[in-house]
């Protein structure tokens, strides 16, 4: 995403590659194997490298999880993953001649023929920024709520709205977000749908409570079926998402005691009920087999939410400190797992009033219990990070010659996107500028205590006014990257129209004039601040690109999914004067501009002069994104945005996500017939220090003859 601000003809260049987190080329027996004796109930557990030449099974999501622990261990020669337990068990090549492959139902064996992957253990340390946790909770207090809110990112009450007007109050700065619920059938009523109207806008809501209990929901899937369109009348009145009926494996008193089996009926009854998620309760004492449960879920193909969760299921472990060691344990599986998108522990307080004893993460009013404890503090950062939503960005530059500019593929099998969409190798966007105004960034309330006054209130804004053929993109600008990618070069070109020289360069081994950056400012040993206003600022990034760092560093250009990093040119912002308001670790963009890379420098989501949606405020360009999520990955978008509300070309016209090295050129031209351009090609020097306004001319001429220029409205 490039967060667009400069000045007249200028060129952005960079080299990068699509690839998978691992290249492991593997030889499938669907019929699989014996792996041995030796198979203990340890081995079974935790996310520990195995000894060589033994067996050693580890928790695994899916098949592919398994291959790519043994993948990113060179030692690894046979991976087994048993679907029953959801575990992958992994053998050494020491211990190859004493392999067997026998058939048994239930599992699929993976011999490695090649071995090219990380050679570092598995990672048990989730890295990316998730916001996944929450607590089912009804809480009562503000304090009991601004104690657990610095370690999480939602909450519900099985209710379909806030009870207590103090929690209330607190909820809009406490930075977590409130889920509503349909509980059951008692909830359709008319007294109990305005309350959750009173709500305003919400992101997702809850289903049905346990419907499969007598004592809880107490529906058949053909019942809540029945119900369903109320459900979701009332989530599309509330802009909401919905997430299925909470299920949970019943015993006694059940309309279905297999969950499983009640969503199955469920599903098969309800036509298009729109459910976007599956929400489950899960009261495993172990690991190994909340992983298990879970991987029964994986069948509907949708995110997990786990609304229930703690020890429960044997009574000897049900007690403090082994719910803090269970809730620690499962933190990392649950941080980890690609398939679980919320989870929530059960509960705040009262835990031992419903049999689920020594689960409660409050012990008296604000008051932490160990349990509590852990569940702030283990992965908090992940919890509290900032929410950076946008997909892939990448821009990149020209070659010697407009001549290579890269011939469009064919659009093959794509569904649910703009059928008038076509694939493109360039878009021009004109008709950009003129007069206008949008909301910058003065100041930002740090807050105190862990209270913020409220988002609007701390997020000081002034009203700006701007003029010219390229507004508001003639001020600075800053680039995102967002993984999976490989960067290879990056080179930025810069001047007057009619000649343009290198100010910035950088592969992974050099670098001029050009850092990386993360949101993860304030963090320990790391530049750059944190408060509870204002989450983290922008931070220099270590080599990885997945943490900060407390100075800048040559990054490695390896991005994984989700992954994003920003760049910016070397040059600290020395005080208002020259950059604006800024943050601590703020950093100078390209091409000037007083105010600088202004959306990255005080939050770049939340109180910025971004703007939202077509509304791009201070001006916002992607130059190539992904948007519609995982089913058309391969479709990459062009997107401008600024004052005028309007965005340009969209999802009509789409690149063609690279499986191989390409180039890509972003270019950004006043004057006159001001324009942006994004154009793939299949080739550039990257050594040349300077560019010529006519190759510029020829470039843009040459993208015409497939391709119209694409204007703005007026």
């Amino acid at each position: 995403m490039l967060l667009l601000e400069t000045k007249l003809g200028l060129a952005l260049g960079l080299l990068l590659r699509l690839a998978s987190a691992y290249d492991c080329p593997v030889v499938t027996r669907e019929a699989t194997t014996n792996y041995g004796a030796g198979i203990s109930d340890e081995a079974h557990e935790g996310l520990t490298p195995f000894e060589l030449g033994t067996w050693k099974g580890v928790v695994a999501f899916n098949e592919d999880h398994c291959v790519q622990m043994c993948c990113e261990r060179l030692e690894c020669f046979v991976a087994v993953f048993d679907h029953a337990e959801a575990l992958c068990y992994l053998k050494a090549a020491a211990a190859l001649e004493s392999t067997a492959f026998v058939s048994e139902e239930g599992f699929t064996t993976f011999e490695l023929s090649v071995r090219e992957g990380d050679p570092s253990p598995v990672a048990t340390e989730p890295t990316e920024c998730h916001g996944k946790r929450g607590v089912s909770f009804d809480f009562k207090d503000a304090d009991d709520l601004d104690a657990l809110a610095p370690g999480m990112s939602w909450w519900y009450n099985w209710s379909p709205a806030i009870i207590a007007s103090e929690v209330k109050i607190a909820q809009s700065s406490s930075g977590c977000e409130y889920i509503p619920m349909i509980w059951g059938e008692k909830d359709l009523d008319s007294t109990r749908l305005a309350n959750l109207a009173s709500l305003g806008q919400s992101s997702h809501m809850l289903g049905f409570n346990e419907p499969n209990f007598g004592s809880q929901a107490n529906l058949t899937p053909q019942e809540a079926a029945a119900l369903w369109s109320t459900v979701k009348s009332e989530a599309a009145t509330l802009g909401a998402e919905i997430v299925s009926p909470a299920v949970n494996f019943c015993g006694g008193d059940c309309t279905k005691e297999d969950p499983y089996e009640w969503l199955d009926d469920f599903f098969s009854a309800c036509e298009g009920c729109d459910v976007t998620a599956i929400a489950v309760h899960i009261y495993t004492c172990e690991v190994r087999y909340l992983n298990k449960i879970l991987h029964g879920y994986l069948k509907y193909g949708l995110p997990i939410w786990i609304t229930e969760f703690a020890c429960a299921d044997d009574a000897a472990y049900m007690n403090e400190a082994s719910q803090a060691a269970y809730l620690a344990d499962a933190l990392t599986l649950l941080e980890l797992h690609p398939s679980v998108a919320r989870y929530a522990w059960f509960t705040g307080r009262g835990g031992d009033d419903v049999g689920v004893t020594g689960s409660d993460l409050l012990s008296a009013t604000g008051v932490l219990t160990k349990v509590g404890s852990v569940f702030v503090e283990t992965y908090q950062d992940l919890q509290r990070c900032e929410d950076m939503t946008s997909s892939l960005s990448t821009g990149i530059l020209p070659s010697s010659t407009p001549t290579n500019i890269a011939e469009p593929g064919t659009m093959t099998g794509m569904t649910d996107v703009d059928p008038e969409a076509t694939e493109i190798t360039n878009v021009v966007i004109g008709n950009l500028g003129g007069t206008g105004t949008y909301m910058d960034v003065v100041g930002m309330d740090p807050g105190a205590d862990m209270h913020c006054p409220s988002t609007e209130a701390a997020c000081v804004q002034k009203e700006v006014s701007v003029s010219g053929t390229l507004a508001p993109f003639d001020e600075a600008v800053s680039v995102a990257f967002r993984g999976p990618m490989n960067i290879h070069n990056i080179v930025w070109f810069e001047g007057e129209a009619d000649s343009l020289s290198k100010t910035s360069a950088w592969t992974p081994v050099t670098s001029n004039n050009l850092v990386f950056m993360t949101n993860q400012g304030g963090y320990t040993e790391c530049s750059g601040e944190w408060t509870i206003c204002g989450g983290s600022s922008q931070s220099y990034a270590d080599e990885t690109g997945s943490s900060c760092a407390s100075e800048p560093k040559q990054f490695s250009g390896v991005l994984g999914g989700d992954q994003g990093v920003n760049i910016m040119t070397s040059t600290e912002c020395a005080d208002d004067s020259t950059c604006g308001f800024y943050r601590d670790t703020g950093m100078e963009g390209w091409s000037g501009g007083l105010d600088g890379s202004k959306v990255v420098r005080t939050a770049q989501y939340g109180c910025n002069c971004r703007g939202a949606g077509g509304n791009g405020g201070c001006g916002e360009f992607d130059i190539v994104e992904a948007v519609i999520g995982v089913d058309h990955a391969d479709m990459m978008f062009t997107t401008v945005y600024d004052f005028k509300g309007t965005g340009a070309p969209g999802h009509g016209k789409y690149f063609n996500r690279p499986s191989s090295p390409a180039h890509y050129a972003a270019i950004f031209r006043g004057g006159e017939d001001a324009y942006l351009q994004v154009v793939q090609l299949t080739e550039f020097d990257y050594s040349q220090t300077t560019l010529s306004g006519l190759w510029l001319d020829d470039l843009k001429l040459a993208s015409t003859e497939n391709h119209d220029v694409y204007d703005v409205p007026a």
